[in-house]
């Protein structure tokens, strides 16, 4: 497991198909939202936001539940857009030896549902961004590498639980700390993924809780 993850972090020359499709899966819903609705700064103005699916708590109140799952794809600007892609994209590259594809879109979908919900009962005014989902495969990946910390030994054990476990940490901390974040997003988010990766076997069936 920890050779393919290696592979696939080392030879980033090389697009992993599936990462890149959920990447441009936001792209495209970002460029849509934007037409007709773009701010000076290459973000999307709230009206262009509202009509594309942001979780406006009002909205949602009123029965437009779907907005819970839309928020999820929608970003607010460039800059917001480019740094969930980042994160997204190498998520998915070390996830997907542990978990595989069909995990990291179940686990995906229902942590930024998860974080959606939180954010909707926390009383957020508006919110959008994949951050929720992200922080789900975040916590899918911590779970699975300290589960699997035998053989995870290497650098990208290291990789894992010291780099990624205090990037989370700081982005919960600076999330705290800037109020125009959605934490509450990202708690649900996060604790939607920590919890699905107690019950994932890794994709090669030798998990270390399932040996005689």
């Amino acid at each position: 497991m920890e050779e393919k993850i290696s592979q696939k972090l080392d030879d980033l020359s090389r697009i992993d198909i599936f990462a890149l499709i959920l990447v441009l899966v936001h792209i495209g819903y970002y460029i849509s939202a934007g037409m007709g609705q773009w701010t000076f700064w290459g973000g999307i103005t709230a009206e262009g936001l509202d009509q594309a699916g942001a979780l406006t708590t009002d909205l949602v109140d009123k029965g437009e539940f779907w907005r819970l799952w839309a928020s999820i794809f929608l970003h607010v600007g460039i800059l917001h857009l480019i740094l969930n892609m980042m994160n997204l994209y190498f998520l998915v590259l070390m996830a997907d030896p542990m978990v595989g594809k069909i995990r990291i879109l179940l686990v995906y979908l229902l942590s930024g549902l998860t974080g959606s919900i939180l954010s909707w009962t926390w009383g957020t005014e508006r919110t959008v961004g994949a951050s929720g989902a992200i922080f789900g495969l975040m916590g899918l990946v911590l779970v699975i590498a300290y589960r699997e910390r035998e053989r995870l030994q290497g650098r990208i054990g290291v990789l894992i639980r010291g780099q990624l476990l205090g990037w989370t940490v700081f982005s919960l901390a600076l999330g705290w700390a800037v109020p125009i974040i959605d934490n509450a997003s990202h708690v649900g988010g996060l604790l939607m993924g920590l919890s699905l990766g107690l019950f994932f076997q890794l994709v090669d069936g030798q998990s270390s809780e399932t040996k005689a």
